[in-house]
């Protein structure tokens, strides 16, 4: 079972001024002033309690600012076994819960968290394949969703701030990805995490979070074999 919500989570969090901005990616997004409806809701799913107000810290000094912070959203389980093999049980159990589960290509818009600590990201997600589609509202092959998710790059009071997410790789310009993705009614956009998303390159795959030992990929680096493992998880799920 994986508990994303209503569990108890572990935060841990760096913060970095930064004198030089080399180290910063080249795109960089103005912090909207209002933040739009959907922006305001997403704002609220993320708490990661820095301690720290960023437009404040932007206002005071000079030089970029850099945020990490991780947060581990619960542990992973399944029920009593046995479990096949094949699909693996950690896919069968995630694509059982997951609203929908796709493959997309992505451009991006960064915002403030509620606390104004942290930095999200909401992507705009090119859809690719619709492995499980969300019956409630269907997605179609070469449409839009948003996908939202922690940390991201943002320009408060003239300075770069970029906020990082340690347990969460960032997603890639021009990257191609297989999520597991959660609706958030009230925006109509899908919420990405970190043990649920996978990058596909051209001769492998990437977790997006670091470390997980929820599935073992050093036997699944062949993304079109991956793919099928997943439409079989959400077959066997289905039965």
């Amino acid at each position: 079972m994986v508990r994303h919500s209503g569990s108890k989570a572990f935060i841990l969090v760096v913060l970095t001024v930064v004198l030089s901005r080399a180290t910063l990616p080249s795109r960089v997004d103005s912090a909207p002033q209002p933040q739009d409806v959907r922006q305001k809701e997403h704002a609220k799913l993320y708490h990661y309690r820095t301690g720290k107000n960023l437009p404040q810290l932007a206002a005071t000094g000079t030089g970029d600012i850099v945020v990490e912070a991780a947060q581990y959203p619960g542990l992973w389980g399944l029920s009593p076994g046995p479990h096949p093999s094949y699909p693996h049980p950690f896919l069968v159990d995630v694509a059982a819960r997951a609203d929908a589960v796709v493959v997309v290509t992505e451009s991006s818009s960064s915002s403030l968290t509620e606390d104004q600590d942290f930095i999200f990201t909401d992507w705009r997600m090119t859809v690719e394949q619709v492995l499980k589609d969300n019956p409630s509202a269907p997605i179609g092959v070469n449409t839009q969703i948003v996908v939202t998710r922690p940390g991201g790059t943002l320009v408060i009071s003239g300075r770069n701030v970029r906020a990082i997410e340690t347990m969460f790789s960032s997603f890639q310009a021009g990257g191609r990805y297989l999520l597991f993705l959660y609706s958030v009614p009230t925006t109509g956009s899908y919420r990405a995490f970190n043990d649920q998303s996978f990058e596909l390159l051209q001769t492998g795959v990437r977790k997006l979070k670091p470390g997980s030992l929820h599935i073992e990929l050093m036997t699944r680096q062949d993304p079109q074999a991956l793919l099928a493992e997943v439409r079989a998880a959400i077959a066997a799920g289905n039965s």
